[in-house]
């Protein structure tokens, strides 16, 4: 392990440089690889439009191969490197300014004497921030001869290049951030390219295009990832395509082998799931699509991007002979196990594990199909990615990225490093994750870097603090509070999440500095964290003690809701029309409130109203509808509203200013309440597409007690406690203790394990539980850390079983099977076993001591291994068994490293292997290894 004891909590990093100085500043860097004011080099025929793509060549001669050759490259966007025709390498690792990594690979055994061919394919994406820079590649050959060491091919002249010809563009975008779908032209004069069998014609020396700052470079500080070879599962033959099934989800190039009858194209489609996924959510069947065409005659193909699917479905002429994957993953060894008496945890282990497999590549993905983006997902990754593969490097990076390549001015935007939206609950995690890392690392020098941007995050949120301390509306343009992705939840006002995390950060910026040896940021962090968790009192729910409201004020809202998915069934169309009646006794002005989630048009006495749709995702319509008059006359007065169509929500939400409902009937008959006659529509011509129906609307009311909030609390709040929140007498008041989670409807957003209900005592003190395995990750770990941890694993059977049971093969996004059906965020069971059950804890090795706290909880045995980190191959073992009245405890630490063994959780513990118990000073039984 090499970590031998404590490191001083008050250390400095070897750096010294001021808090305010900026990161890059503060470190040494070496010699730039590509030489003081590198530029970067692309074909003088073009501008480096987004979807473009470039090839480049040169030469270099030797009479014998050089004991040693290495070449230094970075292209933007992304790259694929030959040498000699081989395929050696691809790359580099994302990045954005002012941190670019290059790739270094050793490239001694592609070489042969004479001439060689160094051939290198840019494709520039030309997405986000870096599109105005342009694309390009530098690149330079390191060898050691029998005379000296020298540097070839690093200056334009030395190279060739060309627009590629093969590839259409620019071409559709992907969804998500994946880039462009790929449309390749076979045969387009590049066969043998990577070699000197394609002609010179076109080929010229490159113009020096984008300068990358010298101190912007950065090495690879992640191993190269890895490919193997894969097979599909099945391969079916349908009447016009071809379905290949690998089984499972995979990650890589696929390779088609066929050949053409005549001239024509093959359609290559990735899906995630027949029927279901992200993709169904819009009528879709895949995520995206890549094109090949060509002449007849035979063909081979693969892309050049990473795509991820399960299913392939190809569509065309061609007679394809073979498919396969070359994975794309990085190198991850299995270091981490666990089992237990249950079953269903043990499903959930392996679930959780091939989820984050997928989710792991050069940085921590949220999701390997759709976004494969840098998003705070990393915040839980890391720490399953730690217990599971000892990996720490990556975490490093993702952090960096996380801490440089995010900050603007005095905001922290998307971490998915090409992004332009505030995020500020998810800056707020970036501080919690910089003090988790330092607890399970004990690396000041990257703690260091990382406090400008804590400062710069923590600096913007006093600033928008109001004199209570605590924050209000996040109301800017490009802002989004995200907390947890449903509509339901209050977060508008001043909400009670956000400033949750908001003290978590401000608690983690306090230790930071303390580790820092920062008096006067520690001092002054800990002192407005004092001021806010006195001000969060705020939010105390008037009716349920221990209660906390989701956001001040606490907007009440009554509506009835007409979801047009669900009462027209899976209906993907444009636009959706409810005619029915309003009525009023004596007529006169009606002052309703109207939300939707897209664009919605009243029509009534010969007039339209046009209202657009919300423009902010985080900005819930039903907290802030649109208010629409109607003058209406005495008795029944015909109205009509036409919704567009939104992918997850097709609601329309209809009340009175007044609070009250309308009174409403498509019969014209108070005997026919609540009625409206529905019919999908063409939204742009208003065309009806379909026929007409009868639907009742739903009472939809707010939630009383939202778990998110209390879990946020929970997790960054002392005295929170998630598990006992209330008067367990009082009719909706327990939060956790919810026999049926109800709700007016079922919906694509709506868990599998909720029940919609028509009952309007259940729906006036409904519970809204966590909608994502993301603010669910909060909400266990805060059970655990009250002493709830049997609660939290009823909660987790619960949610993760509802994907069990639609037989999941990896973890989704949210509890229903129409958003993704991997996500990073939904392997969180893996830490909660290695961390809770078999009880490692990371968070005590910056002290040189590992804890180890293990509680059976309603298990008969569990049993595992937990990697130590720092990127070695070190775990320890843990097996606890049940025995009559006690507790069986077996322990097999690494080398060198001292565990502290706490048996405070079982039942009359025995410890294997001789050890010795004693009771330490604050009467905790435990047993000290040292190894």
């Amino acid at each position: 392990m090499g970590i031998k004891g404590p490191m001083p909590a008050t250390t400095k990093a070897r750096d010294q440089a001021p808090a305010g100085a900026d990161a890059n500043t503060r470190m040494a860097r070496p010699q730039p690889p590509f030489g003081l004011g590198a530029r970067l080099w692309w074909p003088t025929d073009d501008p480096a439009r987004p979807d473009s793509w470039a090839l480049f060549r040169a030469q270099a001669v030797f009479a014998t191969v050089p004991a040693q050759a290495s070449l230094r490259i970075y292209a933007q966007d992304a790259y694929h490197l030959w040498i000699n025709g081989i395929w050696v390498n691809s790359g580099p690792c994302s990045s954005a300014p002012p941190v670019i990594y290059w790739d270094h690979w050793d490239v001694t055994r592609f070489l042969q004497p004479g001439v060689n061919w160094i051939a290198v394919k840019v494709h520039h994406l030309g997405l986000g921030r870096v599109e105005s820079r342009g694309g390009g590649l530098c690149c330079a050959l390191g060898v050691d001869t029998e005379e000296t060491p020298r540097t070839l091919l690093d200056r334009k002249e030395q190279w060739q290049c060309r627009m590629a010809r093969a590839h259409e563009t620019p071409s559709i975008r992907n969804v998500g951030g994946t880039g462009y779908a790929e449309r390749y032209r076979l045969k387009a004069d590049e066969d043998g390219w990577q070699q000197s069998a394609v002609p010179g014609e076109g080929w010229h020396t490159p113009r020096e295009s984008v300068r990358i700052q010298d101190e912007w470079w950065r090495p690879r500080p992640i191993p190269a990832l890895v490919t193997r070879r894969r097979e599909p599962h099945q391969v079916q033959r349908q009447e016009h395509s071809l379905l290949v099934d690998f089984g499972e989800m995979v990650s890589g190039r696929p390779e088609i082998r066929g050949s053409f009858p005549a001239a024509g194209s093959l359609k290559v489609a990735y899906i995630e799931a027949l029927g279901s996924g992200w993709a169904a959510t819009g009528g879709e069947e895949a995520m995206y699509a890549d094109e090949v065409t060509g002449p007849a005659g035979p063909f081979v193909w693969q892309s050049f991007d990473v795509r991820t699917f399960r299913y392939l479905r190809l569509t065309g002429p061609a007679a394809v002979e073979h498919v396969a994957l070359t994975s794309v993953a990085y190198p991850l060894r299995g270091l981490g196990a666990f089992s237990c008496s249950d079953t269903q945890l043990n499903r959930l282990w392996e679930i959780s594990d091939r989820t984050l497999r997928l989710c792991i590549s050069d940085v921590y993905l949220d999701c390997p199909h759709r976004d494969r983006a840098q998003w705070m997902d990393s915040f839980v990754s890391a720490r399953i990615a730690l217990g599971l593969y000892g990996v720490q490097a990556l975490t490093t990076k993702c952090l960096i990225q996380h801490g440089l390549c995010s900050m603007r001015g005095r905001r922290m935007l998307s971490p998915s490093i090409n992004g332009e939206v505030w995020l500020p609950d998810y800056a707020f995690v970036q501080v919690m994750f910089a003090l988790w890392y330092f607890h399970s690392s004990g690396d000041h020098q990257t703690l260091r870097e990382l406090l400008p941007g804590i400062e710069t995050i923590i600096g913007a949120a006093r600033a928008e603090a109001g004199a209570d301390g605590l924050l209000g509306d996040i109301v800017e343009p490009d802002s989004l509070l995200y907390l947890d992705n449903t509509f339901e939840l209050n977060k508008q006002g001043r909400s009670a999440g956000l400033n949750a995390l908001y003290l978590g950060a401000l608690r983690a910026g306090a230790e930071i500095a303390h580790h820092l040896g920062e008096p006067a940021l520690e001092s002054q962090w800990h002192a407005q964290a004092g001021h806010l968790q006195q001000a969060i009192r705020a939010f105390a729910h008037p009716k349920y003690p221990g209660c906390y409201v989701d956001a001040l004020p606490d907007v009440r809202k009554r509506y009835l809701n007409l979801n047009f998915s669900c009462e027209l069934g899976r209906w993907y169309g444009s636009g959706a029309v409810a005619r029915t009646f309003l009525y009023s006794a004596a007529g006169g002005p009606l002052h309703m409130d109207c939300a939707v989630y897209a664009g919605l048009r009243v029509r009534f006495a010969g007039k339209t109203i046009d209202l657009p749709g919300n423009p902010q995702w985080s900005q819930q319509p039903i907290y802030t509808p649109a208010r629409v008059t109607l003058d209406l006359k005495p008795g029944w007065n015909e109205v009509e509203f036409a919704v567009q169509a939104n992918p997850l929500n097709w609601d329309l939400y209809l009340g009175l200013a007044d609070g009250s409902l309308p009174s409403v009937s498509a019969s014209r008959s108070a005997q026919d309440p609540d009625s409206f006659l529905l019919r999908a529509i063409d939204w742009d011509s208003g065309a009806p597409d379909g026929a007409e129906q009868r639907a009742r609307a739903r009472l939809w009311t707010t939630p009383e007690l939202s778990q998110a909030t209390h879990g946020y609390l929970g997790y960054c709040h002392p005295d929170v406690d998630p598990g006992r929140p209330g008067d367990a007498g009082i009719p909706g008041a327990p939060l956790l203790s919810v026999e049926k989670y109800v709700r007016a409807y079922a919906s694509v957003r709506v868990p599998f394990f909720c029940r919609a209900t028509s009952d309007s005592t259940e729906l006036e003190n409904w519970v809204l539980p966590c909608n994502t395995p993301w603010t669910a990750f909060f909400l266990l770990a805060a059970l655990f850390r009250h002493s709830h941890g049997r609660e939290a694993l009823a909660w987790m059977r619960r949610a993760w079983g509802s994907m069990l049971q639609h037989d999941a093969t990896t973890c989704w996004e949210e509890w229903a099977d129409r958003s993704s059906l991997c996500h990073a965020w939904g392997a969180a069971p893996a830490y909660f076993f290695q961390h809770e059950i078999l009880g490692v804890k990371h968070e005590w090795l910056w002290q040189g001591v590992l804890v180890v706290r293990p509680n059976l909880f309603d298990l008969e045995w569990a049993q595992g291994h937990v990697a130590i980190g720092g990127d070695t191959q070190a775990n320890i073992g843990v097996c606890l068994r049940r025995t009559g009245a006690g507790t069986q405890v077996d322990i097999d630490p690494p080398p060198g490293l001292r565990v502290r063994l706490d048996l405070s959780c079982l039942t009359n513990p025995q410890v294997g292997r001789g050890a010795e118990l004693e009771r330490l000073a604050d009467g905790e039984l435990a047993a000290i290894f040292d190894c």
